[in-house]
């Protein structure tokens, strides 16, 4: 019961077991016979009163006692050929080690679902010198089953992963413990890949060991069940270029001639175009930049392509920890886009390509459209607030056992909760003045939308869909991308200021505040039910239930039988 799995001269157990010990019980089991192999090791742990104290799943991971902390092989600790500086470069954990593990995953309601042999190896960069480190999970065929099996995520369509992550916070351990999540979370529904996340409590060799993040790792698995995509047929690059996966060709050939040409002719740009999808390059940078992860854009890059025809590049959210008030990253008040406009800076090989870009005009003003409309919504205090409630709420029950079992401070872990949702109040505002002085822009105007009659129809913006009463701050001399799109049932009618074309697409530019509503029209004028909202397997509501919307447009009540 030391987690070490069971020798021949291990203690025999002839009588059943009372487990009545407080806390992750771990029991190893082995059937020898004089003449035969071993049997397998089974491993089983049986949770008495344990944490969590909240409704969070639980991994128990067992390994050798070795494995982890043995001077010379363990992965956990300093070992023989550490430096004397933080963050301990030459550790035993910074070396690409992989020990077996014995995985097994609890959810809330204390159902086992997962119970399997694994790897498992060190994970991250310097957060690796924190007392509890981030690992991966890994199937392999050798230790077993080759897939971990669970749908650990609800909003993610997989239950087959070889890899996943255990994730310690980064550079925030000892901080808020929470702030990558929330970063990733503010992506929703912006298209960018990010990773899916569940705070966790986790056992190692039946000790408890704090709280933990469940990551997905971003690998070429990853991108194939996300995008549906062959895997081997996959250009998966870091930093500058190195590669990952698949060759980095192709990407260096689109950079030859984005240096080569002038962006600022809209035939050279459009080349580029073809090769890198620029509206999620600039969303990417724009969710950077609102964030102001100042261990960005010289770190913690990474982008991909599908090898297929007609694959583009794309960029990939992730370790961003220096960001919402990091200690070490500044206040919302920061200007994290004109240092990316430093050409003399160091780290220029970063930003090489977004300045190329920046070099055609219609990038710029996608850009400014992309930031205005994601200020108006995704990064709104309105829309993350609720976030950061629902994340804090996650970790606040188990919290007090997590950081008396790391020395931790609950007052100081508040606090940091504090400068977060300062952070993400005042952001905004700074964001649209960094915006304005950096393209020399005059000014800002309410742009306010509606549809008409409710339920009928959006009103697509750049990286926006506006379905209901919506104000929002733009910048004058940018225009505004809309597009009126009938729900099922209706057309479009045109628009309720008589100055525009009734074409469904417009360009609003406004030299002041500016008031319009998308006009919709029932087909063929008879009773229609829309449907105007949907809610199925929600990941984050106090609503946890699933319904349905439907929208009478007409005066008459209507007979669904």
């Amino acid at each position: 019961m030391n987690s070490s799995e069971p020798r021949e001269l291990s203690t025999l157990f002839t009588v059943p077991l009372q487990i009545t010990v407080q806390g992750a019980n771990v029991l190893r089991a082995r059937a020898f016979k004089d003449g035969l192999w071993p049997g397998p090791v089974s491993t089983n742990t049986y949770l008495v009163n344990s944490a969590p104290v909240g409704e969070l799943p639980v991994f128990s991971l067992v390994t050798e006692p070795d494995n982890l902390w043995d001077h010379n092989t363990g992965i956990y600790v300093l070992g023989p050929n550490a430096s004397v500086n933080y963050p301990y470069f030459g550790a035993n954990f910074w070396q690409d080690w992989e020990r077996p593990l014995h995985i097994e995953f609890f959810e809330a309601d204390g159902t086992r679902k997962v119970s399997m042999d694994g790897g498992t190896k060190i994970h991250g960069g310097w957060s690796r010198a924190e007392p509890q480190k981030s690992v991966r999970l890994i199937a392999r065929g050798g230790y077993g089953s080759d897939s971990i099996d669970h749908a650990f995520f609800d909003d993610v369509e997989n239950d087959e992963y070889k890899q996943v992550l255990l994730r310690n916070s980064g550079n925030d351990f000892q901080f808020s413990n929470c702030r990558d999540p929330i970063i990733h979370l503010a992506s929703e529904g912006t298209g960018l890949d990010a990773m899916a996340f569940r705070k966790t409590v986790v056992y190692l060799n039946g000790e408890y060991w704090g709280m933990m993040g469940l990551r997905e790792r971003q690998n070429e698995d990853y991108l194939a069940y996300h995008h549906d995509l062959n895997p081997d047929r996959v250009d998966l690059l870091e930093h500058w270029g190195a590669v990952i996966e698949g060759s980095s060709d192709h990407y260096f050939e689109m950079l030859d001639y984005a240096r080569g040409n002038d962006l600022g002719d809209d035939a050279h740009f459009d080349v580029i175009a073809s090769m890198v999808d620029v509206d999620n390059y600039a969303n990417y940078f724009t969710h950077q930049i609102w964030a102001n992860n100042t261990d960005w854009p010289q770190n913690n890059i990474k982008f991909w392509r599908s090898q297929e025809p007609g694959g583009k590049w794309r960029w990939i959210l992730y370790d961003t920890d220096f960001a919402l008030g990091f200690f070490w990253g500044g206040t919302y008040t920061n200007n994290s886009l004109s240092r990316l406009f430093n050409t003399s800076s160091s780290n220029y090989w970063s930003v090489e390509l977004f300045m190329e870009l920046m070099e055609n005009q219609g990038f710029e003003d996608d850009f400014i459209r992309i930031y205005a409309d994601l200020l108006n919504t995704s990064y709104s205090d309105a829309a993350l607030q609720p976030v950061v409630d629902e994340v804090e709420a996650a970790m606040i029950l188990d919290m007090p056992d997590h950081l008396a079992a790391w020395n931790g401070s609950y007052s100081y872990w508040q606090s940091q909760m504090t400068v977060i949702r300062t952070f993400i109040a005042n952001r905004p505002g700074w964001c649209r003045d960094h915006v304005r002085s950096q393209f020399q822009l005059t000014g800002m105007y309410d742009l306010t939308l509606d549809v008409s009659p409710p339920g009928s129809g959006r009103i697509q913006l750049s990286a926006a869909e506006i379905d209901g009463p919506f104000t929002g701050l733009y910048f004058l001399g940018v225009s505004v991308h809309a597009q009126a799109i009938p729900n099922a049932g209706y057309q479009f009618a045109g628009w309720s200021d008589s100055a525009l074309s009734q074409d469904s697409t417009q360009e609003f530019d406004p030299t002041g505040n500016y008031s319009v509503t998308a006009l919709f029209t029932p087909n063929g004028g008879g009773a229609v039910v829309a449907l105007n909202e949907l809610q199925y397997n929600p990941s984050r509501s106090a609503d946890s239930d699933d319904w349905i919307e439907l929208y009478n447009a007409g005066d008459a009540t209507i007979d669904l039988a």
